[in-house]
C-alpha cells in the first residue's frame, strides 16, 4: 500500500520519562514509517528466526510501516533507506521455554525507545512477538496495535461446520465447537471472552454462547424456529439477531442471559444480518422490503429506519467500521459476491474486490484499518485480509473451507 504523505513526519520530539525515550509523531493523513527489523541474537539453546519474522510481518500488516529486514545495525543503510527506527534483541531457549528480549531504537541517535522481555513456552513465541509488535505501534503512534487480536470463523469439516478461533494473521487455529453439527455465524462478545453463534446441536437452529477459556456453553434462545446472524452490542450486554419465530424473519434483541427479548422489525419482508454500530446506538441490517436485499440502518430500538445501499441486486452481511464512518458489505455480481463499503449516509459506495470469484462476509479490524473476509479465489474458501481501501489483499489461511470471519476487539 503506497500512500502520499501530506506532512513531514516529525520524529525529533523526544521526551525522557522513567528512563525510556518516547517518540511523538504528527502528520496530516496516513504516515508510513521506515523501520528495520533484525534477527534476535540467540544467546542460549537453539532457536529459529521465527520471532523476528513474526514482528516484521505484524508491522507490515499494521499498514503503518515499510519494513526492512536486515542482519545488523548499519547507519549508512539507515540513512540511505530513510529508516527512522529499528528493532533488535536476543533470545534464549531452554527446557521448552524461551526468553525473548526486544528493543526498539531511534535509528539516528541510537537511543533506546523501549525494551520488553517475555518469558514464554516455546509454543507461545508468536504470542510474545505479537505483544511486542503492538508495543511498537503504541510507542510510535500512540494507538493500540492489532497483532494480539483474533478472528473467529466457521470451518467446514465433512458434513459439519465448527466454530474456530485464529490469530489475526491466520496462525494458531483452535476449535471452539466440536459437536459434529452445523455451527454458524459467530460473533464476539465485547470483552472477547465469549462467542455467540447459531448451532443445530439440539436439532433446531438456536443461539448459543460459549466461553472461550472455560468452554461453558449456554443456550440463549428457546424457540424452535430459525435464530441466526447474532451481533453483540459493544456498549450494553445485548445481542441482536434474526429470527423466524413470528413467521417472517425479523430482527430481535435479547439480553446475554436470555431475558428481555424485544422485536425490532415488523415487516412482511425478510429482515436479517443485524450489526451494531460502534457506539451501540444504531443497527445496520439487511432487508428485501423493496424487492432485492439491501443494507438499512435503524436505531437500537427499531426506529428511524433508512436505506443505505441503492445499487447491486443482492447486498448482505453489513459490518460497521469501528470508526463509525462506513459500512462494509457483500454484493452479488455475475462472478459471485464482491466486497464494498459505503458511508453511513448512503454516499460514496466503493468496490474493494473484483474479478476474484466470490468474496464474502467482511469484518473490520478494531482500529478500522483492515478488513478480513472469505474468498474462493484460490479454489477453496480461505480467509484474506486487505486494507480498508481494498489494497494489499493477502491470504492468511491455507486450510480451505473457512467462512464467516469476524474480527475481535482489542485483546
Amino acid at each position: 500500500m503506497k500512500r502520499f504523505v501530506s506532512a513531514v513526519f516529525i520524529a525529533a520530539v523526544c521526551l525522557f520519562a522513567q528512563e525510556e525515550l518516547y517518540i511523538e509523531s504528527t502528520a496530516d493523513g496516513a504516515v508510513k514509517m521506515n523501520i528495520a527489523v533484525m534477527p534476535l541474537v540467540v544467546t542460549a539453546g537453539k532457536g529459529s528466526d521465527a520471532p523476528s519474522k513474526v514482528v516484521a510481518s505484524d508491522l507490515r500488516f499494521s499498514g503503518r510501516f515499510t519494513v526492512f529486514e536486515i542482519n545488523n545495525v548499519d547507519t549508512l543503510l539507515f540513512r540511505e533507506k530513510g529508516i527512522t527506527v529499528y528493532v533488535s534483541g536476543s533470545a534464549a531457549y531452554q527446557n521448552g521455554k524461551a526468553i525473548l528480549s526486544y528493543e526498539l531504537h531511534d535509528a539516528y541517535s541510537m537511543n533506546l525507545i523501549v525494551n520488553k522481555k517475555y518469558e514464554v513456552a516455546e509454543s507461545n513465541i508468536r504470542r510474545a512477538a505479537h505483544l511486542f509488535s503492538d508495543e511498537v505501534v503504541y510507542r510510535l503512534f500512540g494507538e493500540k496495535g492489532i497483532a494480539s487480536t483474533r478472528i473467529v470463523a466457521v470451518q467446514k469439516r465433512g458434513g459439519a461446520k465448527e466454530i474456530v478461533l485464529l490469530d489475526y494473521d491466520g496462525h494458531n487455529m483452535t476449535r471452539l465447537t466440536n459437536n459434529n453439527k452445523l455451527n454458524l455465524t459467530p460473533a464476539w462478545s465485547p470483552d472477547n471472552q465469549a462467542i455467540v453463534y447459531t448451532s443445530y446441536r439440539q436439532e433446531t437452529p438456536a443461539l448459543y454462547v460459549s466461553m472461550i477459556y472455560t468452554g461453558k456453553t449456554d443456550r440463549l434462545t428457546k424457540n424452535s424456529r430459525l435464530n441466526y446472524s447474532p451481533s453483540w452490542n459493544g456498549v450494553e450486554d445485548v445481542i441482536a439477531f434474526a429470527s423466524s419465530q413470528s413467521g417472517e424473519c425479523q430482527i430481535y434483541t435479547i439480553d446475554r442471559d436470555g431475558a428481555n427479548q424485544k422485536q425490532l422489525t415488523f415487516r412482511k419482508s425478510i429482515e436479517s444480518s443485524p450489526c451494531f454500530s460502534p457506539n451501540g446506538y444504531e443497527i445496520a441490517f439487511t432487508s428485501d422490503r423493496t424487492g432485492n436485499p439491501n443494507i438499512y440502518v435503524m436505531d437500537n430500538e427499531g426506529g428511524n429506519q433508512r436505506r443505505v445501499t441503492f445499487t447491486g441486486k443482492y447486498n448482505d452481511a453489513p459490518s460497521w467500521s469501528p470508526r463509525g464512518d462506513k459500512i462494509a458489505y457483500m454484493s452479488l455480481e455475475s462472478s459471485g459476491f464482491n466486497i464494498y463499503t459505503v458511508d453511513v449516509d448512503g454516499s460514496n459506495p466503493k468496490q474493494l474486490t473484483k474479478d476474484t470469484r466470490s468474496n464474502e462476509h467482511p469484518s473490520f479490524s478494531p482500529d478500522g484499518r483492515l478488513i478480513v473476509f472469505s474468498s474462493t479465489r484460490g479454489g477453496t474458501s480461505d480467509l484474506y485480509i486487505m486494507n480498508e481501501d481494498g489494497s494489499e489483499q493477502t491470504k492468511i489461511t491455507v486450510t480451505g473451507d473457512l467462512f464467516s470471519p469476524e474480527w475481535s476487539g482489542y485483546q
